[in-house]
Order: C-alpha cells, then sequence, then structure tokens
C-alpha cells in the first residue's frame, strides 16, 4: 500500500485484503466511525450499537493491513486510551483487486446496493400515494406513474410529496452541458449538507450519450 504523507493525501491500495474491507458494505459500516477522524474503540461500539469487544477485533485487523493508525493516545485513570483513525482521507483501490471483470462491471456492483435502496424506497413511498401504477407514454418518453380518476400523478409543486425519478435527454453544446453539470453540482452542495430529520437518496448522472 502506498503510504501517504498525511491523512489527507489518497491512499492506493495494493493489498487484496484491505481492498476487500472497503468493498464490503457491512465492513464499511464498521470502519466509518474511524473514517477521517479519530475514535475509541468504546465510541465506535457506542455509534454501531455492537460489543466493543467485536469492534477491538476489527481493530486490530485494519492495523495490520494499514488501512488504521494511532492518531493519539491519552490516559485516563492509569489507562492508556489509543485512538484510531483511517491512515487516509481518500483510499483508491485499482480495479485489478476488484471481482469485476471490467468497467462496465465495477459500475454494476458499486451502485448496485444503491439502486436497489432507492427503487425500493420508492415503491414503499409509491405504494402509500396510489394503489394504481402504470406506464405513461407520451411522444417525448415513458414513465412509471400513478393513475387516478382521469388524472396522472406527477412530482409536482402542487402534489407536495417528494418522489422523483426522471430521464432526459436535454440536446446541449460542450460548453452548456459544463454549466449545467457546474449548477447540478452547486445544488448538492446546498441541500447536500442539510441536517434534516429525514434521509433521502439522490442520484445524479449526466454523461454524453455513446454514439
Amino acid at each position: 500500500m502506498q503510504r501517504p504523507t498525511s491523512p489527507a493525501e489518497v491512499v492506493t491500495l495494493s493489498d487484496v485484503r484491505a481492498a476487500q474491507v472497503l468493498l464490503d458494505r457491512e465492513a464499511r459500516t464498521w470502519f466509518r466511525p474511524f473514517f477521517g477522524r479519530p475514535s475509541t474503540v468504546s465510541e465506535a461500539a457506542r455509534a454501531l450499537g455492537r460489543p466493543a469487544n467485536s469492534v477491538l477485533y476489527r481493530v486490530r485487523a485494519w492495523q495490520r493491513l494499514g488501512l488504521l493508525t494511532v492518531a493519539h493516545e491519552e490516559r485516563r485513570r492509569g489507562r492508556i486510551i489509543r485512538h484510531y483513525r483511517s491512515a487516509a482521507d481518500h483510499f483508491f483501490i485499482p480495479q485489478a483487486l476488484t471481482p469485476a471483470r471490467d468497467l462496465t462491471e465495477l459500475l454494476r456492483m458499486i451502485n448496485a446496493p444503491y439502486l436497489e435502496l432507492s427503487y425500493a424506497s420508492q415503491v414503499a413511498f409509491a405504494q402509500r400515494l396510489s394503489p394504481e401504477w402504470g406506464v405513461q407514454f407520451a411522444h417525448w418518453g415513458e414513465v412509471v406513474g400513478a393513475t387516478g380518476p382521469g388524472q396522472i400523478w406527477q412530482a409536482d409543486a402542487a402534489s407536495q410529496q417528494v418522489l422523483l425519478d426522471h430521464f432526459c435527454f436535454p440536446q446541449l453544446d460542450h460548453q452548456d452541458a459544463l454549466r449545467f453539470q457546474a449548477e447540478l453540482l452547486t445544488l448538492l452542495g446546498h441541500y447536500g449538507q442539510g441536517t434534516g430529520n429525514t434521509t433521502y437518496i439522490c442520484h445524479l448522472s449526466l454523461v454524453a450519450l455513446t454514439k
């Protein structure tokens, strides 16, 4: 593994065992309390709701793999308390260390859990909105929607509901596409740091279609 000169640098992994830790969603959940910030084993165990011994077992394994370091130590009541931190704020895993055979499979492998979560959340919410759903076809494309007496439910201001899953195919010059991307990122930065009481999932994708 490439060693960083500071935690903020990107570390490129070379050990498949270390890569497997970060590629596994469950393992990443255990690792998260230490990612980019120091934490004791006890603090991490409380945050995870897991036994401290189970956290300590993983911490020792991550240290051996070079994923975790001791940020600092303090003495409490005659005991040394270690604060652990991820070895870097960013880790890069080359495709060769993943199970994916090509880039397409890698994208599917990484995105699939989030897409499934999005679909499951949409279905659960949609079924509360209406028992009747189907596919609406129009000149601009097709969309899954709910139907009532002579109407089709749409995600607009009048509905007062948050449920949006939309594909569009704008015809843009390169500079317009760059501005569109910048505006999307600005919106994401503005709303992405929210501290409300509900977690939403948002997936943005903007790329030129292959010929």
